[in-house]
């Protein structure tokens, strides 16, 4: 189905779109999106998230792809063309599977256990905390390390991916590997981060955390 825009929406979610001559950007609650030829605005979730493809004429028409609007809070990252590319082949169905990563998607079907999210952080809960099998055979299985885990470690203000998300509980506090070469962590507790409510993980639990996939600049995501 083509959907035909009549004018340029004004507001997604609570945050409102201005267009302008510049580079996509955001500024607290304003969006700024440019107005070119052959840019490509397609809206979500009725109207609370956006996709855009921005074709700059200025550099070569080089083409960046663009996912914001509201979550808790107004955001604005840059994607890569796959995850455009996902909505183009399926819809936001298929967009917003994209997104996950490959790891929580994974974790999921096979434990049936829903992940839980704060911004571009999953988290799936893998067993009790305190269990050592559980932790043996996370070891084994992730290839975490060659030595056998012995207990989890007191964590504070640990910074995830080098991201602004920081989680303060207990966990392996060294990056990890999961599917792929995506990183991952093994930990729970409380995570935080600007513009979002804090996450509270069940501490009786530990949990596989990921970042959201197809993001340009990981370590700079809203």
């Amino acid at each position: 189905m083509v959907t035909v825009i009549r004018e340029l929406p004004k507001k997604a979610g609570t945050a409102r779109i201005i267009w302008d001559e510049a580079q996509p950007r955001r500024d607290n609650s304003d969006i700024y999106l440019p107005l070119e030829d052959g840019g490509v605005y397609l809206p979500l979730l009725k109207d609370q998230q956006f996709l855009f493809k921005f074709e700059d004429i200025r550099n070569r028409h080089t083409k960046s792809y663009w996912f914001g609007g509201t979550d808790e809070e107004p955001f604005l990252v840059q994607i890569e063309d796959k995850a455009f590319g996902a909505y183009l082949k399926g819809g936001e169905e298929l967009f917003y599977r994209a997104l996950k990563p490959q790891g929580i998607r994974f974790l999921e079907d096979l434990l049936k256990s829903p992940s839980q999210r704060q911004g571009d952080i999953f988290a799936v809960p893998l067993g009790k905390r305190k269990d050592i099998d559980l932790h043996r055979t996370l070891w084994q299985v992730l290839r975490l390390n060659e030595d056998d885990p012995k207990s989890l470690e007191r964590i504070e203000d640990y910074n995830l991916f080098d991201t602004r998300h920081t989680i303060t509980g207990f966990g392996y506090s060294m990056p990890r590997y999961f599917i792929r070469g995506m990183p991952a962590e093994i930990a729970t507790g409380i995570i935080r981060a600007p513009d979002h409510r804090d996450l509270k993980l069940n501490e009786e639990n530990i949990y596989f955390l990921a970042q959201t996939n197809y993001l340009v600049n990981p370590k700079l995501a809203d």
